[in-house]
């Protein structure tokens, strides 16, 4: 690895790990929860609450669909892990109080899960990142 390349990530992750703030980090660590709500035998709310991510107060863009913000030359991205799980959650909350907030997210989740699933070279769909 060249050394500009790997000063770049070192700065990165650095940043992520050891300053304060927002960075992607903050997204992926938070407790994870059982639904309790869940149904075993029949489809409804998953099995995770997912409750911190659904009120994920980071980065987003103009649609209101989250971004992670991985600094340096990368910067704010879309993770589609995240967005789904920020879906799911918001689709658990939407499902236990009827708020049209929650829906209204949840629907753009699974909007934007529907457009950028992608063909890769092996023939197989997936949502790359």
């Amino acid at each position: 690895m060249p050394i500009l390349k790997k000063l770049n990530y070192y700065r990165r992750v650095g940043r992520a790990y050891l300053l304060p703030g927002e960075s992607q980090l903050s997204f992926w660590h938070d407790s994870a929860e059982l639904n309790e709500n869940a149904p075993i035998h029949s489809l409804g709310e998953y099995y995770m609450t997912f409750a911190e991510k659904a009120a994920f107060a980071g980065h987003h863009d103009t649609s209101g669909i989250p971004m992670l913000n991985y600094y340096g030359l990368i910067g704010l991205q879309y993770n589609p892990i995240a967005i789904a799980q920020w879906g799911l959650g918001n689709y658990n909350l939407f499902c236990r109080t009827g708020n049209s907030a929650a829906r209204r997210k949840f629907l753009l989740a699974s909007d934007w899960m529907c457009q950028h699933l992608e063909q890769n070279s092996h023939g197989v769909h997936a949502w790359n990142h």
